[in-house]
């Protein structure tokens, strides 16, 4: 991918770990300049080496083994009983040791897709044909596997291709256990989808009802592993997706990385480098209390509210509203008069990230994602 354009002297994004030196944290504060510049091949070796010190590195060196589809190493160290079987990483790994690798292949360059919107929900939300039945799809960058229900696992004859369930984190906290299956062959735009994995979960997780009523069709989730091969537009104005095929070039300077799970977006604020979760799948953006000063937080007027989604209920939480707040994107600033500031909650998996970005950042506008050109931006209609 490309290299993102980021000041080399930021060490807040890495999470401080307990127990570690002051070397052994500087270490992990490269490894994360590493990420940031698309280093990933560097990045995985030291952390690999890190590792033997400071094992609570773990986490993200799996995290770059699946990225980078190394799932030899990652079977080996289920073997050295380093890494649980039921690791989400291992299950895959496992259940790619025999059979073909996911594939996506660009059949045109480039093509638009309808979005299927709704005055409730505007998550960019996407009709993909199975064995010749259609189901809904949401395109979620927040989802670091794709997702497919139950109901549809039934409907099309799945074979279960795991022999371990995976243990799913949730953004409630709650850990759900799915299987794993192969997606029939489906098109995507221009893009043709073989053999891709997807996680099965209980259709009421997905489901919206009122009065019985399934109101809001949602039978899977197509995720990062699959955005992040495109070069794609989101136009919530138009209701359309445009699909191209991602331009080779050089290395070049841009503000989309990809953090151990999580696409990351770095926007600049008063001389200052802020870091956003990118996640197609939220409709509300949100900041984390790593964006307030001390004297903010201790300012701030906190609510308890429990917060729903995947996995259930979550636990009670404090929670407040803090603005205004401004964006800087490369074409355009988007402003707020408030954002919801969850104070025990953090949205990012493996950074110290300023808040998650959700499809509100384009109301009525263009989301421009490309991670092969680490490119990120919020445009008005051309």
């Amino acid at each position: 991918m490309s290299q993102a354009q980021v000041d080399p002297a930021i060490n807040a994004w890495a999470p401080k770990l307990e127990a570690i030196t002051e070397k052994q944290q500087s270490t992990l504060n490269d490894i994360y300049r590493h990420m940031l510049a698309g280093n990933f091949t560097l990045a995985e070796t030291e952390l690999a080496k890190l590792y033997k010190e400071v094992p609570q590195v773990l986490p993200q060196w799996l995290a770059l083994l699946t990225e980078q589809q190394q799932y030899e190493k990652i079977r080996k160290l289920v073997d050295e009983g380093i890494v649980s079987p039921t690791h989400s990483s291992a299950v895959i790994a496992n259940t790619l040791a025999s059979g073909s690798l996911p594939q996506l292949y660009f059949e045109q360059s480039q093509a638009s897709i309808p979005l299927q919107g709704h005055w409730l929900v505007p998550l960019p939300r996407v009709k993909l044909r199975l064995n010749g039945h259609e189901f809904y799809f949401v395109l979620d960058t927040g989802a670091s596997q794709s997702l497919v229900t139950d109901k549809v696992v039934k409907q099309l004859q799945l074979d279960i291709a795991s022999q371990q369930q995976v243990e799913i984190d949730t953004a409630t906290a709650n850990t759900v256990k799915a299987d794993l299956v192969r997606l029939p062959p489906f098109q995507l735009g221009p893009v043709k989808a073989q053999d891709q994995l997807a996680l099965v979960v209980d259709h009421t997780e997905l489901e919206q009802r009122f009065l019985g009523i399934n109101w809001y069709q949602l039978d899977g989730i197509i995720g990062w592993p699959i955005i992040k091969a495109l070069d794609l537009t989101l136009d919530f104005e138009e209701q359309i997706a445009e699909i191209k095929k991602p331009a080779l070039q050089q290395e070049k300077s841009g503000n989309l990385v990809w953090l151990f799970d999580d696409p990351m977006v770095i926007t600049k604020a008063n001389n200052t480098n802020q870091l956003w979760f990118l996640d197609t799948g939220a409709m509300e953006s949100q900041i984390t209390r790593d964006y307030l000063s001390p004297e903010q937080y201790q300012s701030i007027t906190w609510k308890e509210r429990k917060f729903n989604g995947l996995g259930g209920k979550g636990a009670v939480e404090k929670t407040a509203k803090f603005g205004p707040i401004s964006i800087h994107f490369p074409s355009i600033t988007q402003h707020f008069k408030k954002l919801t500031v969850r104070a025990d909650h953090q949205d990012c998996s493996h950074s110290r990230c300023d808040g998650r970005l959700g499809v509100d950042t384009a109301d009525s506008l263009r989301m421009h994602i490309n991670f092969h050109a680490a490119s990120f931006d919020i445009r008005h209609k051309h």
